[in-house]
């Protein structure tokens, strides 16, 4: 995706917990801002994040911010091997 606003529904409906065809049937009927792309006979659509209501943007947001958590408090540990790190 060259621009972060657009998020593809496959990974948009795992984090907020729909099932990818509900959110493909509320693009179809212009419930959000989105686009496609056509490939042979399927469509891949993606979902402009600011057209979401609020509340499912602090989901998404909430999930991001999670996992950037985990990533920021074990940085230091990610490239070394367990035997090497350090006991606490």
């Amino acid at each position: 995706m060259q621009n972060s606003n657009w998020v593809d529904i496959n990974k948009l409906a795992e984090i907020l917990g729909f099932n990818v065809e509900t959110l493909r049937r509320s693009c179809a009927n212009n419930k959000y801002i989105n686009r496609f792309k056509k490939s042979g006979k399927y469509k891949h659509y993606e979902i402009d994040i600011t057209s979401l209501p609020e509340n499912y943007l602090n989901k998404y947001y909430k999930y991001f911010e999670k996992d950037n958590n985990f990533i920021r408090q074990n940085r230091y540990y990610l490239p070394t091997p367990i035997f090497a790190r350090a006991k606490r």
